[in-house]
């Protein structure tokens, strides 16, 4: 992001320019994290017999399935004020042309957590979480002012008040 101005001094003395500013931006966090968790049991039974000459088998088995999906999200905005605040001399019949960029950085990363849970009655189990962070924010102000010729002015620079 780029904030552009430029001073022209039509003084017969040395003037003084202050590009001064101040922009608020928005740095965020998202983070979102997914759970999964299943459990299972299962019991069989086998039942078989023998009668003379005659065999019999016979076999039952109960199960039991659950699972748990979990979705959870986070969001958080804090705004940030940027500002810039630069003095500089403008020579008689000079021009100066200042500016002033912000970067923004995003940063995204997925990632996974491994848990260990403990029963009181001794039983552990583990599972793991997968997840996704994002992260927004901005720079301090990077502020240059360089000595031009009026004519060389990006023309959507706009003019700015001596002091």
């Amino acid at each position: 992001m780029l904030y552009p101005g430029y001073f022209s001094n039509g003084l017969e003395t040395n003037a003084t320019a202050l590009f001064k500013n101040s922009v608020t931006k928005t740095a965020s966090r998202n983070i979102s994290q997914s759970n999964r968790f299943q459990v299972g049991y299962s019991v069989g039974f086998k039942l078989s017999g023998e009668l003379l000459v005659f065999k019999t088998e016979h076999s039952l088995t109960l199960s039991f399935d659950y699972t748990h999906v979990e979705t959870t999200e986070k969001s958080e905005e804090t705004s940030a004020i940027v500002g810039w605040d630069l003095t500089n001399i403008v020579l008689p019949g000079r021009t100066i042309y200042c500016k002033a960029s912000v970067e923004e950085g995003r940063y995204t990363a997925k990632y996974t957590s491994y848990f260990i849970l403990t029963l009181d009655t001794g039983y552990s189990f583990s599972f793991t979480s997968r997840g996704e962070v994002e992260n927004v924010g901005y720079s301090q102000a990077n502020v240059t002012c360089v000595p031009m010729e009026r004519s060389t002015v990006p023309a959507d620079a706009p003019q700015l008040p001596m002091l």
